[in-house]
């Protein structure tokens, strides 16, 4: 390890995600190879369960697909060779955790240790040549035009393992928020994804949003999320389509990739406009009954925005039509969208609670602001339209400690809102939201109150990779608790069942927070 790799990883934690990326080759989403590292080996989490133990790291450089490891055992090196096989050379042991359920085989020859789902081991791999594999791996992030820093560089070598090629109803590669537990394809993710994609890869970026139209159903909708066998259709996700079109359209324009996704962005607002209007608004609903609740379409699981409520007038879901209408008319510029757009920005005014100073939802029984201060009610600074006065109010919010004003802003909701807590979108910051919110102020004249937003959450994840080596769902508001600690939807299970995904651990390596703090990195800016 005397010439350190670009972008190489030296923060080895646990929970980092390990995977072969769909950029170097043919990914299997239901049997390839996915791991996260402990504190002296990796947990394969899929196909699962297995584990390998190499002694405690001492010292690392790694990415998300190889290592070069100093342990109090020897030395260890690793490369996943192809979606299935990854070979491991030092004092390795392999097990598995549950004997009647083998789905992960491995061979063992020396100091050499191959592994592979049952079905797919390759012995002649046991001998591949794995200093060329580990080169192999590190070329995407040596290529990456972004200055090296340790945010930066995991931002990337997260970004890779990412990406799946494509496979089964995919056309194109895909993106998952992360490869252990979501898997999937996430409708809003993928949008996010691309904006962080765009300075890297654009064609990869384009490729992130084709993707989530080769799953459009005939009636224009895009379910919440798809997997290359399956979609998930029971209710969509926020819509930021049309805008995260015209992101990518604006770094590296490509008028053949455009004129493809036109037909289906304009399908696609039009389900919205069928199945999501409430009079002169759009609302969140309450869905088939698979669910039976308003918040998981909105993107904000178990927010208090939702406590009780089947149908919902949303300040966000308006603002993000409203966008959407904005990116059309440049991308669309024949289709009336610009007038939808105006009308939609009029419409915005009867979100304001005048009492609060404070954009809230509407109930439509009573047609009356529910009073809930949540992060969402800055979301109308992204129309750009917003008077000063108006701004200086959610300015007023944003420092006031009793709200919005916390050591790490912004709370999922007001730190003096009923339903307040450390869990997911009851209180902890999310980056998307500072993301757009900082994009928001500085559209509307705030610029210094947008910069001080960007250098906060990213100081803060900073310094959470430095002491994990992970880059996190939420943070927590108060910039005190380690995100791991974090409870989420109820609670915290630090020790992941081996048998099953968990919801109840904040998700490490997780893809929008990666991709939009690699954005304003490479910005330099909001």
């Amino acid at each position: 390890m005397t010439t350190t790799p670009t972008h190489a990883l030296t923060v080895w934690g646990t929970n980092q995600l390990f995977a072969f990326s769909g950029l170097d080759g043919p990914t299997d989403f239901d049997r390839g190879l996915v791991a996260q590292s402990r504190a002296d080996g990796l947990q394969f989490r899929l196909p699962g369960p297995a584990a390998v133990s190499f002694g405690k790291v001492t010292k690392a450089l790694f990415g998300s697909d190889w290592a070069q490891l100093e342990t109090d055992l020897g030395t260890v090196r690793f490369a996943f060779i192809d979606t299935h096989h990854l070979l491991i050379e030092g004092p390795a042991r392999f097990s598995f955790q549950h004997s009647e359920r083998v789905e992960v085989a491995h061979l063992q020859s020396g100091d050499r240790l191959l592994i592979a789902p049952v079905g797919t081991l390759n012995d002649g791999l046991l001998t591949h040549d794995l200093n060329a594999e580990i080169a192999a791996r590190q070329v995407w992030a040596k290529n990456a035009p972004v200055a090296e820093s340790p945010l930066a560089s995991k931002a990337i070598q997260q970004m890779k393992s990412m990406v799946y090629a494509p496979q089964g109803q995919f056309r194109h590669r895909f993106t998952t928020p992360d490869r252990w537990p979501h898997r999937e394809a996430w409708l809003w993710d993928s949008a996010f994804h691309a904006i962080g994609y765009r300075h890297l890869d654009p064609a990869l970026a384009r490729h992130a949003l084709a993707a989530v139209f080769d799953t459009q159903l005939p009636n224009g909708q895009v379910g919440i999320s798809f997997a290359p066998h399956s979609t998930r259709t029971h209710r969509s996700q926020p819509p930021i389509l049309a805008w995260a079109v015209r992101e990518v359209q604006a770094v590296v324009p490509d008028d053949a990739w455009l004129a493809e996704l036109v037909p289906g962005l304009r399908r696609y607002l039009r389900w919205f406009e069928q199945h999501r209007a409430m009079g002169t608004v759009f609302g969140w609903v309450e869905d088939d009954g698979a669910l039976g609740s308003v918040c998981d379409e909105s993107g904000m699981d178990n927010s208090p925005r939702f406590a009780g409520a089947s149908v919902v007038k949303a300040v966000d879901l308006s603002c993000y039509m409203a966008q959407e209408y904005q990116a059309m008319a440049e991308l669309d510029p024949n289709g009336g969208w610009a007038a939808k757009a105006a009308r939609l920005e009029t419409e915005m005014e009867q979100f304001w609670d005048a009492e609060l100073g404070f954009y809230c939802d509407i109930d439509p029984a009573t047609d009356r602001s529910t009073g809930v201060q949540a992060v969402t009610g800055f979301l109308p600074l992204i129309l750009g339209q917003l008077s000063r006065t108006r701004a200086q109010s959610l300015i007023d919010a944003l420092q006031d400690p009793a709200r919005f004003g916390s050591a790490l802003p912004i709370p999922s909701i007001a730190r003096n809102q009923k339903g307040y807590s450390k869990d997911m979108w009851q209180g902890p910051v999310w980056v998307n939201m500072n993301w757009m919110i900082a994009r928001g102020f500085a559209r509307c004249g705030a610029t210094d109150v947008a910069e001080d937003l960007r250098a906060r959450t990213l100081d803060a994840m900073t310094r959470w990779h430095g002491e994990t080596g992970s880059i996190f769902e939420y943070y927590d508001d108060d910039n005190a608790t380690s995100p791991p600690a974090l409870p989420r939807k109820g609670r915290n299970d630090p020790e992941v069942n081996p048998e099953r995904p968990t919801i109840h651990q904040v998700i490490h390596d997780y893809g929008w927070s990666a991709t939009l703090a690699l954005d304003w990195i490479q910005r330099g800016a909001v």
